[in-house]
């Protein structure tokens, strides 16, 4: 498994579709595409509220930390229909729960926590879009 940092959060301006692009520190990449309403509050992300409702990923961490559990980490996987996440959570007896999730779930996740992102070496592979010509972000 390698480490990943966040790259850059890009949005299309037609549509509101973004992709998350992930970066190994020898320049690999991992990219997670995004909805429109979660490239918004992932590129808005800086720890501070902006909705008067919270999100859903907030109340299931707060619920988790009063019983105990904590996010370790997350990893980025290449499953049998394409990307997929992974949660683990340790409570304070040390027993581990993973969690399989959607790619950017896992990724909110990981920036709301402030908790390491790594990838399989199956994630990491070239974009495929990345190469084609008049490609788009999605």
């Amino acid at each position: 498994m390698r480490r990943l940092e966040l790259g850059a959060i890009r949005i299309c301006k037609s549509c509101g579709r973004g992709r998350a692009e992930l970066l190994t520190d020898d320049g690999d990449t991992v990219v997670v595409r995004l909805g429109p309403n979660r490239a918004r509050v992932l590129a808005d992300l800086d720890g501070t509220p902006t909705d008067d409702v919270p999100w859903l990923g907030d109340v299931v961490a707060r619920r988790a930390a009063d019983i105990g559990l904590h996010v370790a980490d997350v990893v980025i996987d290449d499953g049998p229909k394409g990307l997929r996440g992974f949660v683990t959570w340790v409570n304070e007896g040390e027993d581990v729960t993973v969690a399989a999730c959607e790619p950017e779930e896992a990724l909110e996740t990981a920036l709301r926590m402030g908790v390491p992102i790594f990838a399989t070496d199956e994630a990491l592979r070239p974009d495929p879009d990345a190469e084609r010509p008049g490609h788009t972000l999605h």
